[in-house]
């Protein structure tokens, strides 16, 4: 996390290696910006919901009350213990903050008033920033939304089939373009593409984690190749590579790779917290590599 006290630039690592996400959250407009390098582009929408609460306090019109809760130790520093209460746009935001003395009140702790989270920063270095970090890089073209969908999206992941997925997206207002079923197995009940757009702006969603069922509309679905169905890895460093036939007129191609825990069936849902790995991708490639680390069943998509 990098910012120059005007803008925010965050780096997550992408769940392959060389696809790191980054978003920006721009404070004097309280806008939001993610990029999507894969098809050149960057989304942008309003910064401030109930989901944004981790920089709120910096935007236009955010009141701010500090309560000193005294002195306190946190990621081995010497801090002052605040309770930091926001209010923005009618909605109110309480959070305990641990600001280090030795970085001039920099916060390197906060946790929910609650104590459902909490955040610790270390590794922390002040100084000036480059102006190139927080740019957005040449030929990379803006799509306005008119929120950020990324929790919708993240819904849709756990939805246990496709009709669940456009039912979600018709609830919070998103557009269905288009949706249909491919000419795979009828027992896997993700198979399918759907399209939405976004209501206000009628942009086409596209999600950088590749959480919408945003597929190439109307191309079929890739041949894969490699592994071949049933294949069993018994080697220690299982670095597995996903290969597939090239489909004429395609931009790109969305993956899904799902693992399961040792012995462990399915359950119908991509979701984590039910014991489910799932790595979710784009790419304009062929093939796709990942390491698995520990010997388990899994399945993949194209």
């Amino acid at each position: 996390m990098y910012s120059d006290g005007h803008s925010v630039r965050l780096e997550l690592e992408g769940l392959a290696p060389g696809h790191e996400v980054v978003s920006f959250v721009r404070f004097d407009n309280a806008v939001g910006q993610a990029l999507i390098p894969l098809l050149e582009v960057y989304s942008e929408y309003p910064y401030g919901t109930v989901s944004d609460g981790q920089f709120i306090r910096y935007l236009p019109g955010a009141k701010v009350v500090s309560k000193p809760l005294g002195s306190e130790t946190a990621v081995g520093q010497s801090c002052e213990k605040v309770l930091v209460t926001v209010s923005y746009k009618g909605d109110t935001y309480s959070s305990i903050e641990w600001r280090s003395r030795r970085f001039r009140g920099f916060v390197v702790k906060s946790q929910d008033a609650g104590g459902q989270w909490s955040t610790e920063h270390r590794n922390v270095r002040l100084g000036a920033q480059s102006p190139s970090l927080f740019e957005i890089p040449v030929g990379h073209t803006r799509i306005a939304y008119s929120r950020d969908w990324a929790a919708v999206s993240r819904q849709m992941d756990f939805a246990e089939s496709m009709t669940d997925s456009i039912a979600i997206a018709k609830r919070v207002g998103l557009r269905v373009l288009e949706s249909k079923k491919l000419s795979l197995p009828e027992d896997d009940p993700y198979v399918g593409s759907v399209a939405f757009s976004d209501p206000v702006t009628k942009t086409p969603i596209v999600e950088p984690l590749g959480g919408f069922e945003f597929t190439g509309i109307g191309l079929p679905a890739p041949i894969l190749l490699s592994p071949a169905n049933g294949s069993v890895f018994d080697r220690p460093a299982r670095k597995i590579e996903l290969r597939w036939k090239c489909v004429p007129n395609a931009a790109a191609y969305y993956l899904r790779v799902v693992i399961l825990p040792t012995d462990a069936k399915e359950t119908g849902y991509w979701a984590i917290d039910r014991g489910l790995m799932h790595i979710q991708q784009s790419t304009r490639e062929t093939k796709f590599a990942f390491e698995l680390g520990e010997a388990r069943p899994g399945r993949w998509q194209v």
